[in-house]
């Protein structure tokens, strides 16, 4: 198993009260929270709005001070110096000036990062954005700026990369360069943590999961373990021309017989039981049937 990126340990978090009149009251975001992701692999973090995913990430980028709690990431706390390389984060705090062009935003931040502008142009190409180079980042489309996000929080190439909602407001083919993009730096040894709601594009990706509901983590670990010990049964539908037909697993080899000598066209072929979506919504219902927490 690869060594710890990130250690998370009773970790609570609470907005604080603001205003005056009217006073909005504190708001808790992350209530006892632990966990721990691997090196190496991709984690998905999966919650309802309001469950403290982005908090999480925050906290892990050391965007927001800590408090209750203790958190260690890739071997420091989360506010250390030794990090500013180290971390790179996707998320909607990031503005970029609407008035400059994306080769200027390129040319700002490797001199925030003290690299040339070639090895910067680097993790552009890898979001496909070198042909709007000369556009304006009022031009861009919601996509094309989740890209640009994204290649600004990779641009120094480092360890860990933290996505909060990478997929939101995606085409399809940039879904496909981001899902692209993804695998290409876990092979290249790095550590990937995003949070989504986009279930069926996070499946693809991840090694390890953290459920979250109402601030606190209902069950955490690798996604095939949490799946085994959910219980869940696992079904293939096999769509044809003909119709439906609802398949146990181990009889898949003799269904498709009968479906060949029925002389059916397959149209599609698609599981249930064995997705995040239905481990998702069965820790929901049944909090007690999850698996290992912290």
């Amino acid at each position: 198993m690869s060594a710890s990126a990130v250690g998370v340990s009773s970790v609570s978090f609470t907005y604080p009260a603001r205003g005056l009149f009217p006073r909005r009251p504190a708001v808790p975001a992350l209530e006892d929270v632990s966990f721990e992701l691997r090196q190496g692999t991709v984690s998905g973090i999966v919650g309802h709005n309001g469950a403290g995913k982005t908090t999480l990430l925050l906290l892990i980028a050391g965007l927001k001070k800590l408090k209750h709690g203790s958190i260690e990431v890739l071997g420091s706390p989360p506010r250390s110096r030794k990090l500013i390389s180290r971390v790179g984060i996707l998320t909607d705090r990031l503005r970029f000036v609407p008035e400059f062009k994306v080769s200027e935003v390129v040319r700002t931040f490797s001199l925030m990062h003290r690299m040339p502008d070639k090895d910067a142009l680097e993790s552009f190409e890898a979001m496909d954005l070198l042909e709007h180079r000369d556009k304006y980042v009022r031009e861009l489309s919601t996509g094309l700026r989740k890209r640009l996000g994204v290649a600004v929080a990779i641009m120094h190439k480092p360890e860990l990369i933290l996505l909060d909602e990478p997929f939101s407001g995606l085409d399809p083919q940039s879904v496909r360069t981001m899902t692209d993009a993804i695998q290409g730096w876990v092979k290249e040894g790095r550590t990937v943590v995003i949070s989504s709601h986009d279930l069926p594009e996070l499946q693809e990706l991840i090694h390890d999961v953290v459920v979250m509901r109402e601030r606190k983590v209902l069950a955490t670990g690798a996604f095939l373990e949490l799946l085994r010990e959910s219980g869940l049964t696992p079904r293939v539908h096999i769509e044809t021309t003909a119709g439906t037909r609802d398949v146990d697993p181990d009889h898949l080899e003799s269904e498709l017989v009968a479906v060949r000598k029925a002389d059916e066209q397959i149209m599609r072929i698609t599981t249930k039981g064995t997705t995040l979506a239905d481990l998702y919504l069965h820790l929901h219902q049944d909090p007690d049937a999850g698996g290992k927490a912290g």
